[in-house]
């Protein structure tokens, strides 16, 4: 792969741009990290997707030893996001691979809709049960990809996108963004329905940490090479709380700072933010955000349905003015699946 890298010319998208003679770039729709994203039209069948390219200057990896671990990372997340959206609705579809040049790029549905940072940075959608129902859509969409033995890692509001549900006034949510999604050991195992496809594997090198700190488990923060689906429902914990208070419960002056937060769980107090809430989504988030693993939610189900009862007993409490017990035990539901900013761009890029 390295030697016709060399040669071949990099891509660079504009208006108009004929990708792999089928796709026609329309406008750029954003970028960040090593990717651009941008809309296009497929031209046999005229309707509109999206394309994103891997993005990359040879001088600022290690040789084309560096592009190539980039380029099969790249390649690995749209095999996830294929295998992955094919069982679930709220993962992005992705449908296409290939390489312009020597620019990689993937095809994916084009999503009409607000991502859940920008919704969050209006101030609005706080109640507890708007919150429960989009933690609920994530959890749904973490649990397949639990389930098939596939770990996302950088779950954020950045990440997350809400477009028009069947239903008035509830949103679709679908998880975005799994390029740096990691597949567990046991991912071909019996134990799923629907085994994931054979899929290149990248080994996390011990203590080089990968991920959005403020998102970031401790263990995943410490880098530890068994990191497993646990992270993301820590993740998926952060942003329950950044949409009920506005604010990252860990988040630093700096990256170093956001990190020690997140070790020692200092500073996160719910009802210091949101003093309206009751008294029971304390506990909740004492148990989500548990130092001992074992002492946390069990699966990402397990913590949209404590905070769905949380939302549940709110409403019928503000409803009716009389109070309605919430169980004083939070804990961790259902079983395993498996084996176990605002959004800043802190992304540590993994080696291959």
């Amino acid at each position: 792969m390295s030697s016709a890298l060399s040669f071949a010319v990099p891509f660079v998208p504009h208006v108009g741009a004929l990708v792999d003679q089928k796709y026609v770039l329309t406008r750029r729709i954003g970028s960040g990290g090593m990717g651009e994203v941008w809309s296009a039209r497929h031209c046999a069948l005229g309707h509109e997707l999206a394309v994103k390219f891997l993005i990359l200057e040879l001088d600022d990896f290690t040789g084309n030893a560096g592009h190539d671990a980039s380029l099969s990372r790249f390649q690995l997340e749209a095999r996830l996001a294929a295998n992955l959206s094919r069982r679930t609705k709220h993962i992005a579809s992705v449908f296409d691979f290939g390489m312009e040049g020597a620019t990689a790029y993937l095809v994916m549905e084009l999503i009409e809709g607000v991502c859940l940072e920008a919704v969050i940075g209006e101030g609005e959608h706080r109640d507890l049960g708007f919150v429960a129902t989009v933690i609920s859509q994530l959890a749904l969409g973490l649990s397949v990809a639990h389930g098939h033995g596939v770990v996302h890692r950088d779950l954020k509001p950045g990440n997350v996108m809400l477009v028009r549900g069947d239903e008035p006034g509830t949103p679709l949510v679908k998880i975005l963004d799994f390029g740096i999604g990691k597949v567990l050991p046991s991912a071909n195992s019996a134990r799923t329905a629907h085994p994931a496809p054979a899929l290149v594997r990248h080994r996390t090198r011990y203590g080089v940490p990968i991920g959005t700190p403020e998102y970031m488990s401790p263990e995943q923060g410490l880098a530890h090479g068994d990191v497993d689906y646990r992270c993301d429902v820590w993740a998926l914990a952060v942003v329950a709380y950044e949409m009920l208070t506005g604010v990252c419960p860990f988040e630093g002056a700096s990256i170093g700072e956001t990190m020690a937060r997140v070790r020692t769980r200092s500073g996160w107090s719910v009802l210091v933010h949101r003093p309206d809430l009751p008294e029971a989504a304390t506990r909740l988030f004492e148990t989500a955000f548990a130092l001992d693993l074992d002492e946390r939610f069990r699966s990402a189900l397990a913590f949209s349905a404590a905070l769905s009862s949380l939302a549940e007993a709110a409403e019928v409490q503000t409803s009716s003015g009389t109070p309605r017990a919430v169980k004083s035990s939070i804990c961790a539901g259902d079983p395993v699946p498996g084996p176990v900013s605002r959004v800043r761009p802190c992304k540590t890029t993994e080696p291959g």
